[in-house]
């Protein structure tokens, strides 16, 4: 007995869906990533972040640690800012500026705890892109920056930061030491 009209049309209906769905497995497989480690994270200081709204502009960065001492503090920031800029330059074809805002928990004006900015710093990506990653690290990559703004917050950490460590960041550090804020 031969397959009815219905039967036909029910037959290719099954047999498109099954394409269907190989298609979309196949399109999956070869459209995931490898591993989750494909997808960027950004690091646990980065607590706000804004892309630029336009060609050429500043894509934004605020990072927040706890200063157990002040060298401390910018060493364990730093790196995590070489990471974002890395990773910036490897993602973006942008020119522009990266500009973090560095933040510290300590007392407000009324002796309150809150979060305060300490310095702004920012990176030009076309400095940046030049940057032979393999052969600078998150200190020296500190030489590179612009010292946009230090708060009297920012002062005491960079101070302790340029004592103790300072020589691996030397050009940071006298520019740093230009924009402090009077005592």
């Amino acid at each position: 007995m031969a397959p009815t009209l219905k039967q036909r049309s029910l037959g290719t209906l099954c047999v498109f869906g099954v394409c269907a769905l190989v298609a979309y497995c196949a399109y999956y497989f070869f459209n995931a990533p490898v591993s989750t480690s494909d997808a960027y994270e950004l690091p646990g200081s980065v607590v706000r972040h804004s892309d630029a709204s336009a060609p050429g502009g500043a894509t934004r960065f605020t990072l927040k640690g706890r200063p157990y001492s002040g060298d401390t503090y910018v060493t364990l920031l730093a790196q995590d800012m070489y990471e974002v800029a890395k990773h910036e330059v490897d993602s973006s074809n942008q020119s522009g500026e990266l500009q973090f805002t560095f933040m510290a928990d300590g007392p407000d004006r009324y002796g309150n705890p809150a979060q305060l900015l300490a310095f702004d710093i920012s990176y030009s990506m076309d400095d940046l892109k030049q940057v032979n990653w393999a052969n600078v690290h998150a200190m020296s990559l500190l030489n590179l920056a612009t010292v946009i703004d230090i708060t009297p917050e920012g002062k005491k950490v960079l101070e302790e930061y340029c004592a103790d460590d300072g020589d691996i960041s030397d050009a940071f550090c006298a520019s740093a030491k230009q924009r402090f804020p009077p005592d």
